[in-house]
């Protein structure tokens, strides 16, 4: 019983003494009511069996029960300081992101650590080792053990007696065990809905008559309507409010799911993103049909992708190659050029903006053919790191890091003028049409949350929208519009008509009647539709009851309707449908790609190992710089049944790297003998590379190489 108290009590202080971190006001039965209400069952059944157990598996189990409450008084720690910076709770696609790419996952958490949290968790381990060290017997009598039903009869009644807890840590009173348990319960219950025929038909853009104009897009990483001089009357964004005086606004875009690597999704597919946190857009099938790159090859043009973020988180490389991008380039790239190095780390992602000027430009000065470049900004990511070489201008009522938020806000509006002053240098001004636009919105706890994935209200889904240039009249275009409308824009620009599923509507028309989707990245969290009214309906899950709010009224959705709906039941349902019907058509995409990328070849082999042929190789591209990865599709044919997953070995010059084929979507061992599968991947180009013409080889035993191509390296 002693141990029971000496494990417990830590834990129910170490939550709260973190929760009065940041609620000064939270009371101790508050915070640990919950956890006491699941570790005393618990503990009761661990000393009954411990009780019961054989002498010599005393101390084992006993110290199995400790190292468990470790790990849960160390996730209580993770979770208060996860609540801390975002608002929500954690929840199993929280630990998935944290777990599944820990490298590069890990500056984001470790930017968030504080001494509070390294100190607690010391503690904790200190604590919970406290019995094992003092060698305390846990078999206690049989009527301290009966008694422990009636202490948990108690404490259920003290902590269920009281008020709930009031103010920003509401969300946190039932247990971390319970609410993973709620969260598990929804995931087992996900289902998905086929999609029609006609939902999942080729997409394709058919080019009509026209001078064909460049197209540069832009993606303000973060930036939201009401962050901007057009919606939150702030000094930001003076050169984006002068531009839009030479063409088209939108004062009201929306995004679909806050969360860059979805927004870059709906953009560049047209289309919704598969309503699951996992990026698996950036699988081999995983696009919504094919992407605009892509379309916008067969219309001429060349494409080139830039960004200053790590190219590696979120697997945006495999991401921006499935959109059909010719040309990436990204942080790693970007410091082996020349001069990059004149340039500030922004935040624990990569670069400020301007790193992407000269390397963008030489790109477009090079294309011989109309070409679309798409630019995604990073200065105004969490956690706002603020520039040496910035002039930092005040806003009032501002401070901490909203203030330095909205001050690379305004930087990254000077980036813009900075590119397109670039392109009028360069003689292209006057035949480039320039969209600018947010990925997503972000919050400061104007509903309690904060940053941008779990923010389904207007601060997160709210966006700035800016196209000019030529062919681009002037005004304000009309109705709610959302990122899925910028594909059929921009293939419109491209003197292109578009067939197939088409999920949006061209800017450049009429509004069209419908309603809007949003989800959070997080699945099974909150899910929210606007009508053309402008009635908002926010389904929060187990967070919260249903909310609706009339937009046009209540603009900042400060005064929720939601006790007035007398038909929650059915809009529930209709939300969820929407998200069944979106993950549904996902999976049907990806089984129409397994079934075709596989077929019966009887063809000769170019190489033979034990087990599996090589039919053919080719690069993609031409040439590849340091810091870059370039792309080579192969297509391979086993001979026999594979019974494992089995990696491939690649060799460039002297680097040798691990691929696994189709990125593990169709592993080896479902290949059927006999028929060819095409696989493609990416071999990375080391930062430190001098100028060459390497070979690149493959083998399936890292003993048999073989050549299947070679790539010049060349220095910026």
């Amino acid at each position: 019983m002693l141990t029971l108290v000496i494990v417990l009590t830590p834990l129910c202080l170490y939550r709260w003494v973190l929760a009065r971190v940041y609620d000064a006001d939270v009371e101790l039965i508050d915070m640990s009511g919950g956890e006491l209400q699941f570790w005393l069952p618990v503990g009761l059944v661990a000393a009954v069996v411990i009780r019961w157990a054989p002498q010599r598996a005393k101390f084992p189990l006993q110290a199995l029960f400790q190292v468990l409450c470790f790990v849960f008084m160390a996730l209580n720690g993770f979770e208060l300081a996860f609540y801390g910076v975002f608002g929500t709770r954690i929840d199993w696609d929280a630990l998935d992101f944290l777990l599944g790419d820990i490298r590069n996952v890990a500056p984001v958490a470790l930017s968030e650590l504080h001494a509070p949290e390294v100190l607690a968790a010391l503690g904790a381990l200190l604590l919970c080792l406290l019995p094992l060290k003092l060698r305390i017997r846990w078999d206690p009598p049989w009527g301290v053990l009966a008694g422990m039903p009636a202490l948990g009869v108690a404490l259920w009644i003290a902590h269920n007696g009281r008020a709930t807890v009031h103010g920003p840590l509401k969300e946190l009173q039932p247990s971390l065990e319970e609410q993973l348990y709620w969260d598990g319960l929804d995931r087992l219950g996900d289902t998905t809905i086929p999609p029609a025929p006609s939902d999942v038909q080729p997409r394709v853009a058919h080019p009509v008559g026209g001078d064909r104009p460049n197209i540069v897009l832009i993606l303000l990483e973060s930036v939201g309507w009401q962050a901007t001089t057009f919606g939150g009357n702030l000094a930001t964004t003076p050169w984006l409010v002068q531009f839009a005086e030479d063409g088209l606004t939108s004062d009201h875009m929306y995004a679909v799911v806050p969360h860059t690597s979805k927004a870059l999704v709906t953009t560049m597919c047209g289309d919704w993103p598969l309503l699951r946190s996992e990026i698996g857009e950036a699988q081999p099938g995983g696009v919504p049909g094919r992407c605009l790159p892509d379309l916008l090859k067969d219309l001429g043009y060349a494409t080139g992708f830039f960004q200053t973020a790590n190219e590696a988180f979120e697997r945006r490389t495999e991401l921006v190659h499935r959109f059909g991008f010719q040309f990436f380039r990204g942080r790693d790239s970007l410091l082996a050029s020349a001069g990059s190095k004149d340039f500030s780390k922004v935040n624990y992602f990569g670069l400020e903006d301007r790193a992407m000027l000269a390397p963008s430009i030489d790109w477009a000065s090079r294309q011989k053919t109309p070409f679309f470049a798409a630019y995604l900004t990073l200065a105004t990511h969490h956690d706002y790191g603020v520039l040496p070489d910035w002039n930092y201008p005040p806003f009032a009522g501002k401070s901490g890091r909203e203030l330095h938020y909205l001050n690379n806000i305004r930087y990254s509006d000077d980036f813009v003028k900075r590119l397109v002053d670039s392109y009028k240098r360069l003689g292209l001004g006057d035949n480039t049409v320039f969209i600018v636009l947010g990925d997503h919105g972000e919050a400061f706890g104007q509903h309690g949350r904060y940053v941008h994935d779990m923010v389904i209200y207007d601060e997160g889904l709210h966006i700035p929208f800016v196209m000019w240039g030529p062919g681009i009249p002037r005004g304000t275009i009309e109705g709610d519009r959302q990122q899925i409308d910028v594909l059929p824009t921009i293939v419109q620009l491209a003197k292109g008509e578009l067939s197939g599923s088409v999920r949006g509507s061209s800017l450049l028309g009429p509004a069209p009647d419908r309603v809007l989707h949003h989800s959070c990245w997080r699945s099974h969290r909150c899910l929210a539709e606007r009508d053309q009214a402008g009635m908002k309906v926010i389904d929060l899950y187990g967070d919260g009851a249903m909310q609706l709010f009339d937009i046009p009224k209540d603009p900042l959705e400060l005064d929720s309707l939601g006790s007035t709906m007398t038909d929650k039941p059915a809009r529930r349902a209709e939300l969820r449908d929407w998200r069944a019907a979106v993950n549904g058509r996902y999976d049907e995409l990806e089984e129409r790609w397994v079934n075709s990328d596989q077929r019966p070849d009887s063809g000769p082999a170019q190489h033979h190992w034990p087990g599996m042929d090589l039919m053919r190789c080719a690069t993609e591209q031409d040439y590849a710089v340091p810091g870059q990865t370039f792309w080579v599709n192969c297509s391979w044919r086993p001979d026999a049944p594979i019974r494992a997953s089995l990696p491939l070995y690649v060799r460039f010059g002297s680097q040798v790297t691990t691929v696994r084929p189709l990125t593990k979507v169709w592993p080896t061992w479902k290949w059927r003998p006999g028929w060819s599968v095409d696989d493609g991947f990416a071999v990375p180009v080391p930062d430190d590379a001098t100028a060459a013409d390497l070979d690149i080889e493959v083998s399936w035993d890292d003993t048999d190489w073989v050549k299947v191509g070679h790539m010049p390296i060349i220095l910026d």
